[in-house]
């Protein structure tokens, strides 16, 4: 296991790899994240966490399944970012 020296995302090559560029500025995020509101059936506009935070009125199981569909997502981006290591 070695040091890491590499600082420029590993999905993109385009940015430095910082935790905002990762999960919602990289093309290859934000790529997933249109996916996953089309297939949710979902958009929004402002950041996904202030979105997530305001979504109040939706039932109980509209929450649930997309809170586990967006933790999914940032689960797959981290361990896409790890295994192009």
């Amino acid at each position: 296991m070695g040091v890491i020296t590499k600082s420029k995302c590993y999905l993109c090559d385009a940015a430095d790899e910082t935790r905002q560029h990762v999960f919602f500025e990289c093309c290859y995020s934000i790529a997933c994240l249109q996916i996953v509101q089309e297939w949710l059936q979902i958009t929004w506009r402002q950041p996904i966490i202030d979105w997530i935070k305001h979504w109040r009125y939706k039932a109980l199981i509209q929450k649930m399944v997309t809170m586990a569909v967006i933790s999914g997502l940032m689960y797959g981006i981290w361990y896409s970012c790890n295994v192009c290591r």
